[in-house]
């Protein structure tokens, strides 16, 4: 399974669905310049088990109550996705 992660069509799959509804920010169109060798870097590290990591962003929304988010960074999302497109038919049965 984890080789299956790292398939390129998972990971472009993965990225477009990091990036629905987030194209105008700075950070999904800088990935998105140069998507073939960023999908390429992250497959050639997530084969050999070097993960892409940063600091999260964390910010404060108010709605309905006080709530502290930590976001994590693009690229990573993009992993989460790839992660997530092999292992939710598992959790959906």
């Amino acid at each position: 399974m984890w080789e299956q992660i790292w398939e390129p069509e998972n990971l472009r799959e993965a990225f477009s669905k990091a990036a629905k509804g987030k194209w105008a920010r700075s950070s999904t169109s800088y990935f998105a310049a140069a998507l073939d060798a960023n999908l390429r870097q992250m497959r050639e590290a997530g084969l050999v088990g070097a993960l892409p990591s940063s600091s999260f962003t964390q910010f404060t929304i108010h709605d309905p109550k006080e709530r502290t988010i930590h976001a994590a960074a693009f690229p990573e999302r993009v992993v989460h996705h790839a992660v997530m497109n092999h292992c939710e038919p598992f959790f959906d049965q």
